[in-house]
């Protein structure tokens, strides 16, 4: 009986650990890191874009996740973010950053993407921005 009792204390604590785990907080680095991995998958860098439909995320500029969508947004972004903070419209206590155009000439013009505090849910903004405008947008 006590075996029994024992076994389903560690199950029962192995289980809420493992909800724990995946309602972490992410520090900055790991939001780095899943923003930098977020712009790949997506197709927005000089990398081939995930083959896995569910990790695509439609934006409202470049519409859907077909093939057409994808091959638009490649090679659009920079591979690493300019700038990264926390809060934004979505999310108070989430994620922000902001990622330049790769080669647009326009050295300070880029695209904000936001994402949750867990970095489950992410979105890209729909129009562009200068680096400079972004302490107008920033939460207070």
């Amino acid at each position: 009986m006590k075996v029994k009792a024992c076994a389903i204390i560690f199950l029962l604590l192995l289980g809420a650990n493992s909800v724990a785990q995946t309602r972490k907080k992410l520090s900055e680095q790991e939001a780095v890191r899943r923003f930098e991995e977020f712009i790949i998958e997506n197709g927005y860098t000089d990398l081939p874009a995930t083959k896995d439909k569910k990790k695509l995320v439609p934006e409202p500029v470049w519409g859907g996740i077909d093939q057409a969508t994808i091959e638009r947004r490649h090679n659009s972004l920079e591979r690493k973010p300019l700038k990264i903070w926390r809060g934004n419209r979505f999310y108070r206590n989430g994620w922000a950053a902001f990622f330049l155009y790769k080669g647009s000439g326009d050295s300070d013009a880029g695209r904000l993407i936001y994402m949750d505090a867990y970095g489950k849910r992410m979105y890209i903004e729909h129009q562009s921005f200068h680096f400079r405008e972004l302490e107008s947008i920033k939460p207070r």
